[in-house]
């Protein structure tokens, strides 16, 4: 079983997301007590509100655009300042921008490219003096498959999942988690894309997977898991 401590803060970006608040969710009945949910609007979104009511008397929302280095050093030097020390990081910040390859420009890539690479080599540069439990990077099927319009988007997460790997041979934790898309929450189901090779993941089932997936520990042979329904 994953058990939180109470007496340590827990991260995550795209905090104010439905996506994000869910797993603060799930981290706030594991024990949890102290969230920094990171964005970079700093606003929490009408439509992950009742998500963020399960959590608002122990999150801090703060203001940070994860692909800035700047951002994410003051962000750090705050927290060490306000919260307890940092013991676990959920990085679920994601954007979408699809196109073909023949229309894909840099500023298509660099957006949707720049908080999976960027932001995840800041969270590293900025905890690597910290001892923590998990550091959890939210990649994609799309990683794992290919999905037509999203080169951009498989590039970033096929990044996330070979740093992953990069850490764990230095000795720090991490994981890089391939996910379906999702039934009733992220950029997916806010799209309203259509089921057709992979399915949707109800809530309950991608939690229980993120459980198992913490819970195997040392025994987690490798950094990059899948987490999908697919009709192979």
């Amino acid at each position: 079983a994953v058990a939180m401590r109470d007496s340590a803060t827990y991260l995550v970006t795209g905090g104010t997301g439905a996506l994000g608040l869910l797993f603060a969710g799930w981290m706030a009945d594991k024990g949890a007590r102290h969230f920094a949910l990171l964005s970079r609007s700093g606003k929490v979104p009408a439509d992950s509100q009742a998500l963020f009511e399960k959590v608002a008397a122990s999150a801090t929302v703060k203001r940070c655009d994860i692909g800035s280095a700047g951002d994410v050093q003051a962000l750090m030097a705050s927290l060490k300042q306000e919260m307890p020390e940092v013991a676990g990081i959920m990085h679920a910040a994601g954007a979408l921008d699809d196109h073909l390859i023949a229309e894909l420009e840099l500023e298509h890539f660099e957006a949707v490219v720049r908080p999976k690479v960027e932001g995840t080599l800041h969270l590293h540069n900025s905890t690597q003096q910290l001892r923590l439990e998990f550091m959890a990077l939210f990649s994609s099927v799309a990683s794992m498959l290919g999905s037509a319009g999203q080169a951009n988007y498989a590039a970033g997460n096929s990044f996330m999942d070979s740093f992953a790997g990069y850490r764990r041979a230095n000795g720090l934790t991490a994981v890089s988690v391939q996910w379906g898309p999702w039934a009733e929450v992220g950029m997916a189901a806010r799209a309203g894309t259509s089921e057709s090779v992979v399915l949707r993941i109800q809530i309950d089932e991608g939690l229980r997977a993120m459980q198992d997936i913490l819970g195997a520990g040392p025994g987690l042979h490798n950094g990059v898991v899948g987490v999908g329904r697919i009709k192979w």
